[in-house]
């Protein structure tokens, strides 16, 4: 039999080399770190969501819990605080992308003369 020797400190370089190249080649790192950021972002929007527009939409809408605002139609309940407060998030959120996105590209000069 032709056997060639088993090299487990060779096999275990070369995956965690690959494994490094990965990471640079597809900036990972950067992904996980705008993975992070999206999600300390997306908890700040929900306070902001749960602490002041939420209290400033019961003044117009006196004792009702914004959240579990339902409309009943045929004893068929219909979320419509739920989805009020998820509507507000995800326009908070995409404007604070579309600002940093914005500063990032002034910043790097890819804002088109007169755009900034």
């Amino acid at each position: 039999m032709n056997s060639k020797p088993i090299r487990p400190r060779k096999k275990i370089k070369n995956f965690f080399g690959g494994f490094k190249e990965f990471l640079r080649r597809y900036s990972v790192v950067g992904i996980a770190i705008a993975f992070v950021a999206g999600q300390a972002i997306n908890d700040l929007v929900k306070k902001i969501v749960e602490g002041i527009i939420t209290p400033t939409i019961q003044l117009v809408i006196p004792n009702k819990e914004f959240q579990s605002l339902v409309l009943e139609i045929r004893g068929v309940e219909f979320d419509i605080g739920g989805v009020i407060d998820a509507t507000l998030r995800f326009f908070i959120i995409l404007f604070l992308v579309y600002f940093l996105v914005r500063l990032i590209m002034r910043d790097e000069g890819l804002l088109p003369a007169g755009k900034k």
